[in-house]
């Protein structure tokens, strides 16, 4: 059992390095940008892949005997994980409803004060899971459906979204059998899975077959 809790944590480990070296590459890319918004896709996925670091780190240190699971460290990985679907859903909002951006900021507040409550006051773990586990879900089903339309529309053409996609399913497929997979002490599998997503999605948006074409078009 100690084996198999090292091996999860190192795991997570790994896949929080990941997740910290893709987030300040986004960062990178969006610094390099002529013009940098903070609506930017590579900045917004940035935050959420530091986040996601700073998760993993979080859930990796009871393995390695560092401090002691309770509940208090669970409801400390449930304000980062926030800073992880907050950007998500303002992504979305900045994609589709870009022309009711007087209602993103009250949006993005009604789900900061939802989250914090539920949170803050929630009992136990079960309960903060159920009511905050579906928001989870469903806003990246809606980064899903977002990145298939500018696949198939080709509107999106600096981002893979494809890859993106793919990447986003991963997150999902870790998620939704990480219950299971947890229950059988396979927690790496879902650390794993969380890797490649994150690198799929890196993949994604230094794109470089856009950079290619582009410094083709650009010195023919």
């Amino acid at each position: 059992m100690q084996i198999l809790s090292e091996i999860t944590s190192i795991t997570a480990l790994g896949a929080a390095i990941v997740a910290l070296v893709v987030g300040l590459y986004l960062f990178y890319l969006w610094n390099q940008q002529d013009v940098q918004m903070y609506y930017d896709l590579p900045f917004l996925f940035g935050i959420t892949f530091i986040a996601m670091f700073l998760n993993l780190i979080i859930q990796s240190l009871p393995g390695f005997g560092i401090i002691e699971y309770s509940l208090l460290l669970f409801k400390i990985r449930t304000l980062v994980i926030f800073g992880t679907v907050f950007p998500l859903l303002a992504a979305i909002l900045i994609i589709w409803f870009m022309r009711y951006q007087r209602y993103h900021n009250k949006i993005l507040a009604a789900l900061a004060i939802y989250w914090f409550v539920i949170d803050i006051f929630g009992t136990d773990e079960a309960l903060i899971m159920i009511l905050l586990i579906p928001i989870v879900f469903i806003i990246i089903l809606g980064l899903i459906a977002t990145f298939l339309v500018t696949w198939r529309t080709n509107r999106l053409k600096e981002v893979r979204s494809d890859l993106l996609v793919l990447s986003l399913i991963s997150l999902i497929i870790s998620q939704a059998g990480g219950v299971a997979l947890r229950s059988m002490n396979l927690d790496w599998i879902v650390y794993l899975i969380n890797a490649i997503a994150t690198l799929l999605a890196a993949i994604s948006f230094a794109n470089p077959w856009y950079r290619r074409n582009l410094d083709k078009k650009q010195n023919p």
